[in-house]
């Protein structure tokens, strides 16, 4: 992961933005087991995933992993609406990009795939990356997903098109303008329980 001591870590009591936290829902997993989930909106985005994540353990739980094409489709439906998404301008071609999700690529994986994991310790199996021409692709780039395009991409969002998709796109963990963040807007995380909070 790159170097992220220029990122100021805040917590819910000092957090410098609104927040809103939703409700708890449940989801049964594919595996049998029952995980519950809390989304977060923030109407003025500029969370980093590192400040996203850091949250997520302050409330008892992490960044949400999607194991299975059920949970990334669940997830997914959680913050669907609009509001959860921020479409980057023409120098981006347009593409959205929505919540963070907690897939990291740690210090010294290959790139630009190697090495991916879920902060919850879970195996990494299933994935879920947007692909060049894919629906809702109107970005005329070579733009398959993990791409590392900027040289510190180790962190996902959902989306990298052109309009909110349930597919995932690789980040930098500086992403969001929160404390000397990288371009770009984040408007939401998801936080993901083992046992009901």
């Amino acid at each position: 992961m790159e170097d992220v001591s220029r990122v100021s870590i805040y917590m819910w009591d000092d957090l410098p933005m609104a927040s809103e936290r939703g409700s708890i829902v449940s989801f049964d997993r594919p595996e049998g087991t029952t995980h519950y989930y809390e989304v977060v909106y923030l109407p003025e985005g500029n969370v980093t995933w590192i400040n996203a994540a850091a949250l997520a353990e302050e409330a008892g739980g992490y960044l949400a992993s999607a194991t299975s094409a059920e949970e990334s489709e669940f997830l997914f439906g959680l913050i669907s609406d609009e509001k959860f998404w921020y479409q980057w301008d023409e120098t981006h071609n347009y593409v959205m990009n929505g919540p963070f999700l907690g897939g990291f690529q740690p210090d010294g994986s290959t790139e630009p795939d190697g090495g991916w994991m879920w902060l919850s310790g879970e195996t990494w199996s299933y994935t879920n990356w947007a692909y060049d021409g894919m629906e809702g692709d109107d970005d005329s780039r070579d733009n398959d997903q993990p791409n590392d395009s900027t040289g510190n991409q180790a962190a996902i969002c959902f989306g990298e098109v052109n309009q909110p998709v349930s597919t995932w796109g690789d980040f930098p963990a500086r992403f969001g303008d929160l404390a000397g963040g990288e371009g770009g807007t984040v408007y939401g995380f998801i936080i993901e329980y083992n046992t009901e909070p």
